[in-house]
């Protein structure tokens, strides 16, 4: 676990929530800036999101078409198609998933929108309570009553867009239901088919906690199903849970089934950091960070490397750096306040802790004192004059 993280959760149980702004939204090559009502509408989402409203978000997004995108092949069949919108509206729905993800302290914030050969994107940074970092691609268009509204989105997580995950999930309501479809599907879907109720079983197995449970079904599959994408992450995420020396093995696997695929640039990060390679984990995040169309973020990934290098003048840069490129993101904050702390800069510490309250919403406990990573802050006549400046709850 990042010392980022450590951080965060020795204080986040204690800590209101945060009260996030927005950072610029910049377009990035290649391209052109989208329009501003493109601007807006991705601007309104991520305040909304942040905000843990997710209406707006389910209000724009046309499920109708990623679903049509997922079964177009497939004669058009209604059945199916409503079979998959009721089943991706269990719960909630989509935003609502995204926001549970996101926990309490999470963020949901945009990177860029652009234009390119006539289709409009926006990059969103979603980086959870837990410090989980992921990215979603969304696909924007204009409805026919001239609304925004996204029609798909490539989750980097899973390396695939929700159409193609939807796909899948048409595969299992084939196999239970519409056998009659079974001709229309690639050859390698209808191999899936012959599969289905263990691969099922992987997933459930998956999402209950079960994780032995889950590598044990997915090692009843043929080799050729263990190797598609979907069940080699769920492999990945299961065994994360198990066994580190699997974890690694399982991540080794994947990044040679799916060489630069997004999902693998994502989980890598953690297996050169895992391994101690961290010339490896740098190379990866450089390659991540191009392909999102650069974060800022990331410094922070390259400041926890160079932490546990015994770096801290280098993270202490690179945490600065994701501050000035991403200002409303409060870990890198926590990362500074840390390692103020381990230097017994306690000015710093003060200063940095007045911004996280001030500009961020962040709430500190009142009496840190009997937080022994404040013990001796606590004790400071800094830590005195902090208290006398603090806003009142």
């Amino acid at each position: 676990m990042s010392r980022i993280v450590l951080l965060a959760l020795l204080l986040l149980a204690s800590i209101g929530p945060a009260s996030l702004g927005l950072e610029p939204v910049k377009p990035a090559p290649p391209g052109e800036p989208a329009a501003a009502e493109f601007v807006e509408f991705v601007d309104e989402l991520a305040k909304t999101m942040n905000a843990r409203d997710a209406a707006f978000y389910q209000e724009h997004l046309n499920l109708k078409q990623m679903v049509s995108r997922a079964i177009r092949d497939l004669s058009a069949d209604q059945e199916l198609a409503d079979g998959l919108l009721q089943g991706i509206n269990q719960g909630g729905g989509l935003p609502i998933a995204i926001a549970r993800a996101m926990g309490d302290k999470g963020t949901y914030l945009p990177l860029w929108v652009r234009t390119a050969k006539g289709r409009t994107r926006a990059m969103m940074r979603m980086l959870t309570s837990e410090g989980a970092l992921n990215y979603h691609e969304l696909l924007l268009a204009k409805s026919a009553d001239d609304h925004i509204e996204a029609i798909d989105i490539y989750v980097f997580a899973s390396g695939e867009t929700m159409s193609q995950t939807l796909r899948r999930g048409a595969l299992n309501v084939i196999a239970a239901t519409k056998k009659s479809l079974v001709s229309k599907l690639l050859e390698g879907e209808q191999d899936f088919l012959k599969h289905a109720s263990t691969i099922g079983a992987v997933h459930q197995a998956n999402l209950a906690g079960k994780y032995q449970e889950a590598l044990d079904e997915y090692a009843k599959l043929p080799p050729k199903i263990q190797a598609d994408k979907s069940l080699s992450i769920a492999r990945i995420q299961a065994s994360m849970h198990v066994n580190q020396d699997l974890y690694i093995a399982s991540l080794d696997d994947f990044a040679k089934q799916f060489p630069n695929d997004p999902a693998g640039d994502l989980m890598l990060i953690d297996a050169g950091f895992l391994r101690k390679e961290f010339d490896k984990c740098l190379a990866t995040l450089d390659r991540l960070d191009k392909r999102v169309g650069g974060d800022p973020y990331l410094n922070a990934v390259r400041a926890n490397v160079a932490l546990v290098q015994g770096q801290a003048d280098e993270a202490k840069k690179l945490f600065t750096a994701t501050i000035e490129g991403a200002p409303r993101v409060p870990q890198p904050y926590f990362a500074l306040v840390e390692i103020s702390l381990n230097e017994k800069q306690y000015a710093e510490t003060a200063r940095l802790m007045a911004i996280l309250e001030s500009d961020l919403g962040i709430r500190f406990p009142d009496d840190l004192a009997q937080n022994e990573l404040f013990k001796g802050f606590s004790a400071s006549p800094e830590y005195a004059a902090w208290q006398a400046k603090r806003a009142k709850p």
